[in-house]
C-alpha cells in the first residue's frame, strides 16, 4: 500500500481564494477531489512538507479541507474547513 502524500493549491472556495489541502496516495486524485486538471495542480500545486498540514490532511483522508478566517500563512492559527462538492463526477 503506498503512503499518503499531502498536496495543497489555493482555491477560489467558501466566497474567496484560500489554501486548500487533501491526503492522497497519488497526485491524480488529489486533482480530482480538488476538481482541478493535472496541469492546474502541476502549475499551482505542490507537496506540502509543513507537519501541522500532513497532521490535519491526513487524518481525513482524500476530504479537501480550506484554511479560512486567517490573514497569515500560519497553519495553526485560523479555522480548517471542509469543502464539499469540488471533485468531479
Amino acid at each position: 500500500m503506498r503512503t499518503l502524500r499531502v498536496w495543497a493549491t489555493n482555491l477560489f472556495v467558501f466566497g474567496g481564494q484560500y489554501r486548500c489541502l487533501v491526503a492522497t496516495q497519488v497526485k491524480g486524485d488529489a486533482a480530482r477531489a480538488f476538481g482541478v486538471s493535472m496541469h492546474y495542480l502541476d502549475t499551482y500545486g505542490s507537496q506540502t512538507g509543513n507537519a501541522t498540514e500532513i497532521a490535519l490532511a491526513t487524518a481525513k483522508p482524500g476530504v479537501v479541507l480550506a484554511h479560512i478566517n486567517d490573514v497569515s500563512a500560519d497553519p495553526t492559527k485560523g479555522e480548517w474547513r471542509e469543502v464539499t462538492n469540488r471533485g468531479r463526477a
